[in-house]
């Protein structure tokens, strides 16, 4: 707000002296008795002024980005664990007292916003399904970019009603760094890359402790298990090197392409599949330093960034996006996404063994598993042949031929640094009729091909 009431009175400054030097230039003119070297110390005197209401914009916009610096640090000293537990042990020859720092484990959920008042939706349910007691807390904070108004007053709302932890806006970074042939369409990308690093950098500082951060976007719905699904996933994540993320979503997560009674079915995937994501702090130090201007979603999914890691993902989502617009503007919204089933089951996943899904036992048992399943061909799978056969593999030699099978299949077809979504070592699992299919390169398989989009 006052770098918008600032911008107003530099522009009116600006008019005003440019209508003055208007008419005394237009006066001169018409007296023929105005020389040269009285004009050209009006043009001198102008853009001296232009300059130091330049120079005046500038140092505002630093001010006030400090003064944001300032207001994150504030909320960060107020978030340092201070509270304590004091225990007194008495025995008939001593007293000793000594305290226990709470040790309860704090990971924060950032969720970006910019202008849908509809992120309501997404704080409404983090608000209802959020756990009460329990080892784990969630605080969440949103971090906007942009002014939209509408938006702003429904976040404040719930930073009034403490609904929320942390209201926090991103600051405008200009538009010096986007290339200008990107100014026009693709200045979206750009802006919501710099919002990334910005607000996740800012979480961190506003809790020091935690040792990961939970990501969403204010397009996204979560699952009852929302919460329990990713508690228990943390300590997978910190114990077992070779995983990148923890992600809530099946990029092939339709109805009709999953277990629909497979709610506590998890899989390792060398595709990142984003949309509600758990990563370690260790992980964000690597990743921030080299954080792109633009596309950070393809840029993690680059060999560079995953160094053959795996992310972690479920049957069903625990996210669904209701956000048709946005900077990719709907691309496969109205095809794929609507239809990506929410689960609905509340599943305690802290009586889950989720050891099976560390890389030395996941990697035997599911390659032996896919490879040990019978082959078919795309046209038997079509005419539902072997129908007693419950597990099947549809092999592929190529990125073309798995194109192929997918659109035949309705499922997403596109690569991206050569990696179908979802797959793992190449294969990709999903229901069809009713019965699991693994789609699966050719045996001997040596590696992904990173030219294939």
């Amino acid at each position: 707000m006052r770098r918008s009431l600032l911008q107003r009175i530099v522009f009116l400054c600006l008019f005003v002296s440019i209508s003055i030097w208007f008419l005394l230039w237009n006066q001169s003119n018409k007296s023929n008795g105005l020389n040269l070297e009285m004009r050209q110390k009006l043009v001198h005197d102008l853009n001296y002024k232009i300059n130091e209401m330049s120079k005046l914009v500038a140092d505002n916009k630093s001010f006030l980005d400090k003064l944001q610096d300032i207001s994150v640090r504030i909320q960060h000293e107020q978030h340092k664990p201070t509270s304590t537990t004091t225990r007194t042990t008495t025995t008939t020859t001593t007293k000793s007292t000594t305290k226990k720092t709470d040790t309860k484990l704090i990971i924060p959920i950032v969720v970006f916003a910019f202008n849908r008042p509809s992120v309501s939706q997404c704080l409404d349910l983090l608000v209802k399904y959020q756990p009460q007691g329990g080892s784990v807390n969630f605080p969440v904070v949103v971090s906007q970019d942009g002014n939209d108004i509408t938006t702003s007053k429904v976040i404040q709302g719930y930073n009034d009603t403490h609904k929320i932890s942390n209201y926090i806006r991103h600051p405008d970074p200009g538009e010096s760094l986007i290339p200008p042939k990107h100014r026009g369409g693709l200045r979206g990308y750009y802006k919501l890359s710099m919002h990334y690093k910005w607000a996740i950098t800012q979480v961190f500082s506003l809790f020091p402790t935690s040792d990961s951060i939970l990501i969403l976007e204010d397009d996204l719905e979560v699952a009852p298990d929302f919460f329990s699904y990713f508690s228990s996933m943390h300590n997978l994540l910190l114990r077992d090197p070779s995983i990148l993320c923890i992600s809530a979503w099946n990029d092939n997560g339709k109805t009709g392409q999953i277990d629909t009674g497979g709610e506590k079915m998890v899989y390792r995937s060398d595709f990142f599949p984003g949309l509600g994501w758990l990563l370690k702090r260790s992980t964000w130090d690597e990743l921030e330093p080299k954080w792109p201007l633009a596309f950070w979603d393809d840029w993690i999914r680059h060999p560079d960034q995953m160094q053959g890691r795996a992310c972690i993902r479920p049957e069903i989502s625990r996210t669904k996006t209701f956000g048709r617009k946005g900077v990719s503007n709907g691309q496969f919204f109205d095809k794929h996404l609507k239809f990506i089933k929410l689960n609905d089951v509340n599943v305690d996943w802290s009586k889950e063994d989720l050891s099976y899904l560390e890389m030395q036992n996941y990697d035997r048992t599911f390659l032996t598993k896919v490879y040990s399943a019978p082959s078919v061909s795309l046209n038997e799978l079509q005419s539902n042949a072997k129908p007693s056969e419950k597990e099947v593999r549809l092999e592929y030699t190529n990125s073309a031929v798995f194109k192929t099978f997918a659109r035949a299949l309705g499922i997403m077809e596109d690569l991206k640094s050569g990696v179908p979504r979802t797959a793992y070592h190449g294969i990709v699992s999903i229901m069809y009729s009713n019965r699991r299919v693994y789609i699966a390169p050719v045996q001997g398989w040596t590696g992904y091909d990173r030219s294939a989009s």
